[in-house]
């Protein structure tokens, strides 16, 4: 059977891994970089208990503490997040944009465009 601290690393290192690809892939202005310092919070105190017990793992969290680290300093000043009535309509817009892009599929883009326009106007 596995230890449980062995099971607590594993777990750090997937969340944070998992974090860390939806973070590179996203626009910094939209990264939540309040989870992010949440994460580097508990990768960092997962680091120092594996440090302690010279476990092998420490490197792994290490690598994944520093490289969350470096994302949270691209964003921390750059994002707009969190912003519950910014987060809220942008759940909305996704779907508002797939609907619109299906009513007009048959139209051409330079139609589209103007269409587009009136409708701000």
């Amino acid at each position: 059977a596995l230890k449980h601290g062995f099971r607590h690393f594993v777990t750090a290192i997937e969340d944070a891994s998992r974090l860390l690809e939806k973070v590179r892939t996203q626009q910094s202005l939209f990264v939540r970089a309040d989870l992010i310092a949440k994460r580097i919070d508990t990768l960092h105190s997962c680091w120092q208990q594996a440090k302690f017990e010279e476990h092998p793992l420490e490197r792994t969290l290490a690598i994944l503490l520093e490289e969350l680290v470096i994302q949270y300093n691209k964003v921390k000043d750059k994002t707009l997040l969190p912003n519950p009535m910014l987060e809220e309509a942008l759940g909305d817009f996704r779907q508002r944009m797939d609907a619109r892009s299906r009513e007009l599929c048959l139209v051409s883009k330079r139609n589209r465009r103007i269409l587009l326009k009136l409708l701000a106007i």
